[in-house]
């Protein structure tokens, strides 16, 4: 839990107001939570609870809308690495989800291979620059003398 609100805090003191850091917060769990159930059912339990590839594409739309507010924020308001890494790695999850929904509707086979060494590239970089941005903002003023 500690861990957790150290994150918060952190992400909140990258954005210059308030609404900004609320904003992304939200929809970094939003779009988090949307991930993980979609990566769980496209390779877990696509079999058995099946959806047609047009609830897919409109899905990936609205997930990719969400994502554009959140590169939006990122981008433009926000000044941390880690939350723009972020961007990427859900944009590549929902462009996964578009093109497997409009390829699905004509009948083609879709291969995640691709994309799942990019998802682990882009989660290397989420996940190196948010160490990077952490320690430098835990790193008090005098040990930067030393070294």
């Amino acid at each position: 839990m500690l861990a957790f609100r150290e994150m918060l805090g952190h992400i909140r003191n990258g954005f210059p107001s308030r609404w900004t850091s609320a904003l992304t917060i939200s929809l970094l769990s939003v779009l988090d939570f949307i991930s993980f159930i979609g990566l769980i059912w496209w390779f877990a339990m696509k079999g058995d609870f099946a959806l047609i590839p047009g609830a897919i594409t409109i899905l990936a739309t609205i997930y990719l809308a969400c994502v554009a507010i959140l590169g939006i924020l990122a981008f433009g308001f926000g000044k941390l690495r880690s939350v723009r890494a972020a961007v990427l790695f859900y944009l590549s999850i929902g462009l996964f989800f578009l093109l497997n929904g409009i390829l699905g509707l004509s009948g083609r086979i879709f291969s995640p291979w691709p994309w799942i060494l990019i998802w682990i590239f882009t989660l290397g970089v989420v996940l190196t620059n948010f160490s990077r941005e952490y320690y430098g903002q835990k790193k008090s003023p005098d040990d930067e003398g030393e070294g």
